[in-house]
């Protein structure tokens, strides 16, 4: 089985210590992001109610403007993602339960200022989630 699925996100930054144009760490409002991508799922085995599945997706990452931080345009970044987890489902299959790990991937970008992505950034990612079928 075979699926796909998307994910569009955005975060407000919060003040906090970050570099500056000099790289000098002052108390600011760090620059919001928005993130999207697009995911490849494959179901890799079925236990009872549970299933075992496989993802991968590409997708960017956008800095929005902050003049402060020498961030002075959008700039975005290619972005991936590779990981797998489970879904357990409850016996009507109506609802269930779902664990997803992802390793994350941003690409550097050259022309990106010196607060973030100048040099390739790996992450890790652990999602919990309720799943609802509604028909």
């Amino acid at each position: 089985m075979c699926d796909h699925a998307g994910e569009p996100s955005d975060a407000e930054r919060s003040a906090s210590c970050v570099p500056d144009r000099r790289r000098r760490r002052v108390r600011r409002k760090a620059p919001n992001f928005l993130n999207y991508n697009v995911n490849a799922i494959v179901t890799a085995g079925s236990f009872g109610p549970a299933r075992v599945y496989g993802a991968a997706g590409i997708g960017g990452l956008t800095m929005l403007e902050r003049v402060g931080l020498g961030v002075t345009g959008d700039t975005t970044f290619f972005a991936g993602n590779v990981g797998g987890g489970v879904k357990w489902y409850a016996p009507n299959s109506r609802w269930g339960l779902r664990g997803d790990y992802r390793y994350l991937v941003t690409r550097s970008n050259d022309s990106a200022p010196s607060f973030f992505g100048q040099d390739t950034r790996y992450g890790h990612k652990l999602y919990a989630g309720v799943i609802l079928n509604v028909r």
